[in-house]
């Protein structure tokens, strides 16, 4: 029961994904739309999950960080106080943006601790 509710986006786009690529195939097979319009539809897909941003690279950042935290609290490096390895894991987000050559403003900053926590949250979810 616990997996349904934690993952019922996931569940929920897999079957309105499933529902829309029926649609498709009835839509061209009573030749409604032709092979053109589903090489267009596909083409603007891939268009929009192109990973270009600064967000994906903020997930990517504080996933890394996260792991790192947890490495240097198992080595005894960091203390296993919360704050602490919160605090080092945006350190450590916004040196890896620096040396990708990025200058967080606050907006990314805030997005940045947001994705900290999913990190985090994450990382359990996978420990469990």
């Amino acid at each position: 029961m616990n997996f349904v509710i934690e993952n019922w986006q996931l569940i929920v786009g897999i079957i309105v994904a499933i529902a829309v690529a029926v649609i498709l195939v009835i839509l061209y097979r009573k030749e409604k739309i032709n092979e053109e319009y589903l090489k267009m539809l596909e083409e603007y897909l891939d268009s929009i999950d192109d990973g270009d941003g600064i967000v994906p690279l903020l997930a990517q950042y504080a996933k890394k960080a996260v792991i790192a935290v947890e490495q240097m609290v198992k080595a005894g490096v960091l203390p296993k106080e919360n704050e602490a390895r919160k605090n080092m894991a945006m350190r450590i987000v916004g040196e890896l943006a620096t040396a990708d050559g990025i200058e967080l403003n606050e907006a990314d900053k805030a997005a940045a601790d947001s994705l900290v926590e999913a990190a985090v949250f994450e990382i359990k979810d996978l420990k469990a």
